[in-house]
């Protein structure tokens, strides 16, 4: 049997209107109806019937139910753990970067965003952290560019200190081997430059 026989056989069955709306999206758009024609005929949106169609091609028809339950909606301790660990050790991210790893490691998809604002927060990273860092300005490291010399203190996030602080040496390495730049660790979440412009 056929994924189009399938579906017609689930839309004669159901007696949901819900369901019977998911399968005929996902039939008529197997059958090469466009998006535009089945959103205006269904009273759809785009994101509905690419929704449903990956979830018919992938989990099959029967998971266009209601009440399908194929995704843990929770982690297990272990999973949780290795979770805040990947976590603290990403430097951007965005929300959508722990909804993809949390559904293609453990098969978990949260109902609430609550859920994974929550595991962020337990990482101890703010919900600013998912925003792109754009540091604010440092006036320090402004005045030593603007005299040609100065020194500059610059602050590290504390699951992140190793990779921003290599970062960092990586970039400056050209300034440093022309002796142009020092480089001091002032303590384990903070380090400074030193920099005389030629």
């Amino acid at each position: 049997m056929n994924i189009i026989d399938e579906l017609d056989d689930f839309i004669n069955q159901t007696r949901e209107s819900k369901e019977v709306k998911r399968a005929l999206a996902v039939k008529m758009i197997l059958l090469g109806k466009s998006y535009h024609e089945i959103k205006e005929l269904l009273n759809v949106s785009y994101s509905f019937i690419s929704q449903w169609k990956h979830q018919a091609l992938f989990h099959g028809v029967e998971s266009l139910r209601l009440e399908y339950q194929d995704r843990k909606g929770f982690l297990n301790a272990q999973e949780k753990q290795e979770t805040i660990e990947w976590l603290r050790a990403k430097y951007y991210l965005k929300l959508s970067d722990l909804q993809n790893y949390l559904q293609n490691e453990y098969d978990v998809v949260f109902e609430s965003a609550q859920s994974y604002y929550n595991l962020l927060k337990e990482a101890g990273i703010s919900w600013k952290k998912t925003q792109n860092n754009n540091p604010p300005k440092n006036d320090e490291l402004v005045k030593a560019q603007r005299t040609g010399r100065g020194m500059a203190r610059i602050p590290l996030h504390p699951s992140n200190k190793r990779k921003d602080i290599e970062e960092l040496l990586a970039r400056w390495e050209p300034e440093i081997q022309a002796e142009n730049l020092t480089v001091f660790i002032i303590d384990e979440f903070r380090i400074a430059i030193y920099k005389t412009y030629t």
